[in-house]
């Protein structure tokens, strides 16, 4: 292939590429024009991608990595709805006021390392994780002797962030859980801790 023909063939497949974006951003749009996300909405949104070649594009891989392991139980839970809300406000910009600039924040995760223990303790999860959905997180920590807890109270020992809440948390709605948790750990003074998806996962292959 000459050099011409080589940009020719680079030009069509970028061209392509741009308009599977503009794609998902338009059903994102629509998916998310009645604020909610819904099982019907998240099935469609998993074959369109797989549809698309999602596998081939590394930002639309993550997206179908999320939206498998959301619905691999064939349940689409509050949490993992609000979840997928928020992955779809990433593609569409967000809900920005004019002239507001986007904010981040770190992730509040406890200094390393952290070490987790999980017989006998309490779990609550947010975010999205790549071990699998939130219920098979949950049935992996009760089958190791521990206790998952929906919500965030003065009880809770761990909050375990899934791999995908990003620096943006605050902005996503999983971000309540993850500030209730700071406000009863700086307030009351307990001792939750804030770990990641990583360092649970350590801990279940250690009691395994």
């Amino acid at each position: 292939m000459n050099n011409e023909a080589w940009w020719r063939a680079n030009d069509r497949t970028k061209y392509v590429e741009d308009r599977k974006i503009d794609q998902l951003i338009g059903l994102a749009d629509g998916i998310l024009a009645d604020g909610i996300v819904n099982q019907q909405e998240a099935e469609r949104l998993k074959a369109w991608l797989e549809l698309n070649g999602a596998e081939s594009n590394p930002l639309m891989a993550r997206l179908l990595d999320q939206v498998e392991s959301t619905l691999a139980d064939g349940v689409l839970d509050e949490d993992e709805a609000l979840a997928l809300h928020d992955a779809l406000m990433e593609w569409t910009g967000g809900e920005v006021e004019e002239g507001e600039v986007a904010k981040t924040a770190a992730l509040p995760l406890d200094p390393e390392p952290r070490a987790v223990v999980i017989p006998g303790k309490s779990f609550v999860f947010t975010g999205t994780g790549v071990f699998g959905t939130r219920k098979m997180m949950q049935e992996a920590t009760e089958r190791t002797g521990g206790k998952v807890m929906k919500s965030v109270t003065f009880k809770t020992d761990y909050v375990v962030l899934g791999t995908y809440v990003t620096p943006a948390w605050a902005h996503q709605s999983f971000g309540r859980k993850i500030e209730k948790a700071m406000e009863y750990r700086n307030t009351l003074a307990i001792e939750l801790k804030i770990v990641h998806e990583e360092d649970w996962a350590r801990a279940l292959e250690h009691e395994a």
